[in-house]
């Protein structure tokens, strides 16, 4: 599962990217979270896999749901879970990055999880420790665990994995600046799934090979998913300034454009959602908005990933 090529002398893999797995490796995921969350619906909360292992995470980021669902994820499996506050901590005296992982390392935590502003941390961290890195975010690039608990998500709403052949997928909104686009649209793309960027110029990133809309009214009747991406405010550059009322009127779903959806269509949101915005009041409490069931499921689709690589499951 290490989306690294650099050699590593190490028993356990990372989690690093979309793009180090296959799709056999997807549904391998997909397919145990499903089963955690068929056994948490009988009512099991005590899952032993990682009862002998320690997660830290390593956020320099701000972060709910994402840390608090690998937290919740190796509560579950029987492991421990240390949250890292970079405010309180030596990296506010100066203490690099590297020196801060290797403190973890041997501290003794099983595993780190890393978010970070920037892009290729958490493969870095991969190359200095020898316990498995998973990332949580890096930059612009991916956000791999979002990416496996959407499939989750889409698979119990559609059926199965399957299902997915064939549909087309907009990401409408900043998706430039969008971690959870890219790896979502990577991982779709696995399972025959077309992809749709639907956005301002200076918010689509420049690619060839996926179709473009610079209206969401030009496909909102078309697609099968209508994947709502938050305006990351805090990675536009200062040249950028976000024209509001432009961008509402060209790209928000609102209640009118969400009844054009097609019936059995499927509104997602990877949060935080800004209402009002990406979203109307209307839409964000629509029936359709799949982002209650992304949470959930985020939870299952990370304990499969940390299972993997410290619990018993065999052979990603």
């Amino acid at each position: 599962m290490n989306g690294d090529n650099t050699s590593k002398s190490k028993v356990m893999e990372d989690f690093l990217s979309i793009s180090g797995l296959t799709k056999k490796d997807l549904v391998g995921l997909v397919d145990e979270a499903t089963n955690y969350q068929k056994r948490f619906r009988k009512g099991e909360r005590c899952f032993d896999e990682l009862r002998s292992h320690s997660v830290v995470s390593l956020f320099y980021e701000n972060s709910t749901r994402t840390r608090m669902s690998f937290e919740r994820a190796t509560k579950l499996l029987g492991g421990e879970f240390a949250y890292f506050d970079i405010a309180s901590s030596s990296v506010a005296k100066g203490e690099s990055l590297r020196d801060t992982a290797i403190v973890l390392e041997a501290l003794g935590f099983s595993a780190v999880v890393v978010r970070h502003y920037s892009e290729g941390v958490p493969q870095q961290v991969a190359r200095w420790l020898e316990i498995p890195v998973l990332n949580a975010g890096d930059g612009c690039h991916e956000h791999p665990s979002q990416a496996v608990g959407d499939l989750v998500t889409l698979a119990e709403r559609f059926g199965s994995l399957e299902a997915l052949k064939g549909m087309k997928v907009a990401f409408v909104g900043d998706v430039a600046h969008s971690r959870v686009a890219r790896s979502v649209s990577l991982a779709l793309s696995m399972f025959g799934a077309t992809s749709i960027f639907v956005g301002p110029p200076e918010m689509i990133p420049a690619v060839t090979s996926v179709e473009i809309a610079r209206n969401l009214d030009e496909v909102v009747a078309d697609v099968d998913i209508a994947y709502m991406l938050r305006v990351q405010q805090e990675r536009l550059l200062v040249r950028e300034t976000l024209d509001v009322s432009s961008y509402i009127r060209r790209f928000q779903l609102n209640d009118l454009r969400a009844r054009r959806m097609k019936k059995e269509a499927v509104i997602m949101h990877p949060g935080p959602m800004n209402v009002g915005v990406e979203v109307d009041s209307t839409v964000s409490k629509a029936i359709d908005l799949l982002a209650p069931a992304q949470v959930r499921n985020g939870v299952f689709a990370r304990m499969s990933i940390l299972s993997r690589l410290l619990g018993g499951a065999q052979g990603v």
